[in-house]
């Protein structure tokens, strides 16, 4: 092995960390009557670590006949700054490497005396115990997701504005012949296994209960998120384009399932679009049996044809309230993405699309009610302390607010609602409540082939 060598008075380079722990290992095994020399090594690291914010690296030891293979990156992998192909195929994901502290007992370790330390994050001994000991054949890091505008209208058939974080998952996956289904979290301690087949498993949401975190993937397997998110008592979706195209005389007015078609079979704007609901449908909830003589149905037929389950014990509907927001919000996405193709200045860009955010959030709160008390009150928080504009984001209910910053403005706006807002013992605790974030790229898929080389996999 190659010398370490520190010039005096520079910091060392950020490998030879990792050269001092194999001179180590080497050491060791010479002490223990070893041959003391590592065969081959190899490494791979996502970036340097920042110990403001650091990003647990997570190692893999592979054993094979031709010596030590250790292959190390982290959760915030960025492909573009490495050579993929020195990944292996047989690389299996273990619990991350943790940080380590000293409390007590400096320079007396090499005069054989015991220290006292700590690990920062998660121990050595559960690396050893981890069941997904399987051979991955490709990886698939994935961004976390913020819908800047656009809520409750994708099911509607209308477009929505989600934007990429920096945050993401990395996960290894490889497919088996045999149907079987098994989902394994590197933090099995806190994160149960779940085991299933393809075609068996299901989706088991308890009343009132969040759901396991292996029920997120099993929605994307069986393609059901849009709805999973579908909330009760408000989804009657097919109930609302059925009215207005009764209403509106228009041609097997039965089959339009969705505002966004009844939109298209009209063959008009979205602005024309708002116009005509609020035209003709009136403020008032309409009662179960007004619905029932517009579309010429009886009970049981507006139950089984029309209506979901988690609808039919409803007794009435604001059928112009919540038309109004989906054609407003489908609105406001169209104007969203306007202002940011625009040539006008940055400034002005963050003053309309902070405007339009604010309008969601009064029409999510008011016409689709689904905000929240703690909501609203987080929303006027960011909004007070200097945001161009703030929303929730999600089902809502509770949940999560976005806020639209410049730059050189979030460090201070985030520091002014961590003051106000998050105070009690609760939240303070938690600092992550609360983050700056900015777009990224989306998933990314690495196929690795029998050698072990792995490319970024391109669809066209």
């Amino acid at each position: 092995m190659d010398s370490i060598k520190v010039k005096d008075g520079n910091a060392p380079q950020w490998y030879e960390y990792f050269l001092c722990g194999i001179k180590g290992i080497q050491d060791l095994m010479k002490e223990r009557g070893d041959s003391g020399r590592i065969k081959g090594l190899s490494v791979l690291v996502s970036k340097k670590l920042e110990l403001d914010k650091p990003r647990w690296p997570m190692t893999v030891p592979q054993y094979e006949d031709r010596g030590f293979d250790l292959t190390s990156y982290s959760s915030m992998f960025h492909i573009q700054k490495h050579n993929i192909s020195t990944l292996r195929k047989k690389i299996v994901l273990l619990p991350e490497v943790p940080g380590r502290v000293n409390l007590i007992g400096e320079h007396i370790d090499y005069c054989r005396y015991s220290i006292c330390d700590i690990w920062s994050k998660s121990s050595w001994n559960s690396i050893w115990n981890l069941p997904f000991l399987i051979c991955c054949s490709s990886f698939l890091q994935v961004p976390g997701r913020v819908n800047l505008i656009g809520e409750h209208i994708d099911y509607c058939r209308y477009s929505v504005c989600p934007m990429a974080l920096e945050q993401n998952i990395l996960v290894a996956f490889k497919c088996n012949e045999n149907g079987d289904l098994n989902l394994y979290n590197i933090d099995d301690q806190k994160y149960d296994d779940y085991h299933s087949t393809v075609d068996t498993f299901s989706i088991k949401v308890k009343d009132g209960k969040a759901p396991q975190w292996y029920e997120y993937f099993l929605c994307g397997i069986k393609g059901i998120q849009d709805l999973m998110l579908m909330p009760s008592n408000t989804n009657c979706y097919y109930l609302l384009a059925d009215i207005i195209a009764k209403k509106k005389d228009v041609d097997n007015w039965k089959d339009i399932l969705y505002l966004g078609e009844l939109q298209t079979k009209l063959a008009v704007s979205l602005k024309e679009m708002i116009d005509i609901a609020d035209a003709i449908l009136h403020p008032e909830a309409y009662t179960k049996e007004e619905v029932q003589e517009i579309l010429e149905v009886s009970e049981e037929e507006l139950d089984s044809d029309i209506l979901t389950p988690n609808t039919r014990s409803v007794a009435s509907f604001k059928v112009k309230q919540r038309a109004l927001h989906v054609y407003e919000e489908a609105y406001r996405v169209e104007r969203f993405l306007s202002v940011c193709r625009s040539d006008i200045s940055e400034e002005q860009k963050l003053q309309q699309l902070g405007t339009l955010m604010n309008q969601s959030h009064t029409s999510l709160a008011t016409k689709y009610e689904c905000s929240h008390e703690a909501l609203d009150s987080l929303v006027t928080c960011f909004r007070e302390a200097g945001a161009y504009g703030a929303r929730l984001t999600g089902a809502g209910w509770g949940g999560c607010v976005v806020a639209l910053s410049d730059k050189s403005s979030c460090e201070a706006l985030v520091t002014q609602v961590q003051a106000k807002f998050y105070t009690d013992q609760r939240t303070s605790s938690k600092p992550d409540l609360i983050f700056t974030t900015k777009p990224q790229t989306g998933a990314i898929i690495f196929q690795c082939d029998e050698e072990g080389g792995c490319q970024i996999v391109k669809y066209e």
